[in-house]
């Protein structure tokens, strides 16, 4: 158990299977607390030497993340951004929110190593993670 565990929403969940960690949100509506502990658990998956690709899986999740959330996930890519590369994955409800993902990723250059899938791609998301 970690120290953020009892401050993360009951609407966020992790596992990690083999070299994946997968985060689960069923919600976006959180307290400034509860992005923080998210934060926490994102900087531990990107940390996790063993870890190869990142699955974040927003498909059933309500909401918006206020803007305030929003830095925090800014700051957390600014901490972590010198790490050793892994494949971030998010599985979205929208397809819009997919291409919007993506089209980021295209722009900033980083397209084959951060990429956004609309509902269930298994497996375009297993091609995704395995590809060099």
């Amino acid at each position: 158990m970690y120290e953020f565990d009892d401050k993360l929403p009951k609407t966020t969940t992790y596992w990690k299977e083999k070299e994946v960690f997968h985060i689960k949100h069923t919600s976006f509506r959180v307290t400034m607390e509860e992005a923080n502990a998210i934060a926490e658990l994102l900087k531990l998956s990107v940390r996790d030497e063993d870890t190869k690709a990142i699955v974040i899986d927003n498909r059933e999740a309500s909401g918006v993340w206020t803007q305030e959330v929003n830095k925090i996930w800014d700051d957390v890519f600014v901490e972590v951004k010198d790490r050793k590369p892994k494949k971030y994955v998010t599985l979205t409800n929208s397809a819009i929110g997919a291409m919007q993902i993506n089209r980021m990723s295209r722009g900033n250059g980083i397209e084959n190593m951060v990429k956004a899938f609309f509902n269930d791609a298994t497996g375009e998301v297993e091609a995704f993670i395995e590809a060099e």
